[in-house]
């Protein structure tokens, strides 16, 4: 600048200078941001600065927002619920079938639930009357208690002969005898008519070894030379002794002539070796009568019935009480009342030397006392004559 104009115009120099220094100053301060202010400060600030006048004021309100939800340690949450919290769970509530035995539960065998298996679809325990068949268990299974019906006690069905009257299929069971003592049941669950009053049979009380003659004080002292045959067979001295049980038993009377024989058989050949040769039925089955236990029940409505198979089981003693551990008897004789004529492997009749011997070398052929079909007398089997066995005692006629 030329120095005149710089003298006759110093306010212009002194503005120009003023403003060059401006703009120089201008420049600093926009390179330069200025610091933001703390929100804290900005909000006090701000809630100092508010109208307290409330929506009316031209100050921006502030919110504060609410906490972050936590977990059950308080942390920030992750998703789960809480123990004791059902909103979103997923545990399955116990049903049947889970394999799992619940409070309201008899079983639970899970897919293996079955209607026919031990544990139902209903998770009950299967049982007799619940009128669903368990396979393998069950032959029938009706629902219902009653045994009138074609499914009976123990979940079988109904037949002839296991004590229960099938209403409408059987006339009555066999044993039974009509209230006039006019008819008995037969095998066969039908009624046949009584010819003859029934012969009672019974299981002595008392056992006997193999030979017949040794002493038993209760029944009476026999001398073989008492005997038609002068002892030459054990059977008659076995008969003597069922007479004096029958007499004990009050079946027969004392001094009477002897009406009861043992079922025994031996070997000899003799008319007095077999059962039926002593007993003498009618030879007319039509005419026979039939045979009672004491106290009942009948066990054949005719000696022909005899071989057809019992309808109760000979375990009855001459008082009428049930006997108890009995399993076998001394017989040697068929269901047709004949004499069995068999022989050891020495060759020795298997009848205790005709009813003599007591030996542990001879044997003797036995019947089941337990069974009521053929081998209630011939139970295929022989036993020592040392040992001590009962005897059937039939009434004869």
């Amino acid at each position: 600048m030329p120095a005149a104009i710089a003298r006759s115009c110093p306010f212009v120099l002194v503005a120009l200078v003023a403003l060059t220094a401006a703009a120089c100053t201008g420049t600093a301060v926009n390179e330069t941001d200025a610091p933001e202010a703390d929100d804290t400060t900005a909000d006090a600030a701000g809630s100092n600065a508010t109208d307290t006048d409330g929506p009316d004021s031209d100050e921006p309100s502030t919110t504060t927002d609410p906490a972050p939800p936590t977990g059950s340690d308080g942390d920030a949450s992750t998703g789960t619920s809480s123990p004791g919290d059902d909103t979103g769970s997923t545990e399955d509530a116990p049903f049947c079938g889970d394999g799992l035995v619940d409070p309201a539960e008899e079983c639970d065998d899970g897919l293996d639930n079955a209607n026919d298996g031990p544990c139902t679809l209903e998770c009950t325990a299967a049982a007799c009357g619940d009128g669903l068949i368990w396979a393998g268990h069950e032959a029938c299974d009706d629902g219902n208690d009653s045994d009138d019906d074609a499914c009976v006690a123990g979940c079988v069905p109904a037949s002839c002969g296991d004590g229960f009257l099938f209403v409408g299929a059987e006339e009555c069971e066999p044993g039974d005898i009509d209230d006039n003592g006019e008819y008995a049941c037969g095998l066969d669950c039908t009624w046949s008519p009584i010819v003859a009053p029934p012969r009672r049979v019974f299981l002595s009380s008392v056992s006997f070894y193999g030979d017949l003659s040794i002493h038993a004080p209760s029944l009476g002292d026999y001398a073989l030379a008492d005997f038609p045959d002068g002892g030459k067979t054990g059977v008659l001295l076995a008969d003597a002794r069922c007479q004096a049980l029958a007499v004990l038993g009050g079946l027969a009377q004392k001094g009477d002539p002897p009406s009861f024989h043992a079922w025994l058989s031996d070997n000899n050949g003799s008319e007095l070796s077999s059962a039926v040769d002593r007993l003498q039925p009618q030879a007319d089955p039509q005419a026979q009568a039939g045979y009672t236990l004491p106290g009942g029940p009948m066990i054949a409505t005719s000696f022909a019935g005899l071989t057809q198979g019992l309808m109760a089981a000979i375990l009855k003693d001459e008082q009428g009480a049930l006997v108890m551990g009995a399993p076998y008897v001394w017989s040697n004789t068929a269901a047709t009342g004949e004499a069995l004529g068999k022989v050891d492997a020495m060759g020795h009749p298997t009848s205790c030397e005709s009813w003599h011997s007591a030996s542990a070398d001879r044997f003797g052929q036995i019947g089941a006392a337990t069974q009521a079909q053929p081998a209630w007398t011939d139970a295929g089997a022989v036993q020592f004559c040392s040992t001590a066995w009962q005897l059937y005692c039939f009434e004869g006629g």
